[in-house]
């Protein structure tokens, strides 16, 4: 199988998957996307088109904080998604749909880097595409829009840890920021923790940039405290709030 085969069948199997909603218009309600995702993320978008940041939500409990709150994810860039599509339905569709192209070609492409087959980096993809833990994780979509990134942060770390670059180190920051105003920190502490575990025990041999567990341990705290620097827009609020 050639790889743009292979990328080809990916895209069909996602359109299948999706068909009602990118096709149909119809739009997902299950969990917690109707009860917490589509109320937060309409508010953000009144917010931003009046011109505001959504602090205070007057619509539960007689109101409360709602820029201290992680999950709504008020700065994470895709809710731009909502200012740039007007119809709201729509956005959320492209909003949701968006993480699973992301989550499908990261590990495709991770996998790739690892030097497997091509067809076997198609397997990899299409587990992640109908693999129970995101189908379940889905309705938790804060969680699911944390998680689709896990596999290109562990991508940027693989190749920073292998090659070096401070291409690959700004990327793994840009991607693990992006997972922190996703809105599921639980989801980050566990990735961070897969990765350094990955880092001491699958990248093994000499390393351009990061030699031994020393290394290692230097370059991913480096990574993680400057992606929580950057974030600190969202967690010193989430911070006073608790």
């Amino acid at each position: 199988m050639s790889q743009s085969v292979a990328l080809a069948l990916l895209g069909l199997l996602f359109l299948v998957l999706y068909f009602p909603v990118i096709f149909e218009g119809k739009t997902f309600f299950y969990r917690d996307i109707g009860h917490f995702a589509l109320p937060m993320k309409l508010f953000i978008e009144q917010s931003f088109a009046r011109g505001e940041l959504p602090l205070w939500w007057p619509n539960v409990d007689g109101g409360t904080s709602f820029l201290g709150l992680m999950h709504p994810g008020v700065y994470y860039p895709f809710n731009l998604i909502f200012t740039i599509v007007r119809d709201f339905v729509t956005a959320f569709n492209i909003y949701f749909v968006s993480h699973t192209l992301i989550l499908i070609f990261s590990v495709y492409a991770l996998c790739r880097c690892w030097r497997l087959s091509v067809e076997a980096s198609f397997c990899a993809a299409v587990t992640a595409l109908f693999g129970g833990y995101f189908l379940s994780v889905t309705g938790i979509y804060s969680h699911f829009a944390s998680a689709a990134w896990f596999p290109m942060f562990l991508l940027a770390l693989d190749n920073f840890l292998r090659r070096g670059g401070a291409r690959y180190f700004f990327l793994a920051v840009a991607v693990l920021v992006l997972q922190v105003l996703a809105g599921a920190p639980e989801v980050c502490i566990l990735s961070m923790l897969v990765s350094y575990f990955y880092a001491l025990v699958m990248v093994t041999g000499e390393t351009n940039h990061a030699h031994g567990w020393r290394g290692k341990t230097l370059a991913l705290t480096g990574i993680v405290i400057l992606a929580l620097g950057i974030s600190a827009m969202q967690l010193a609020p989430t911070y006073f709030l608790l």
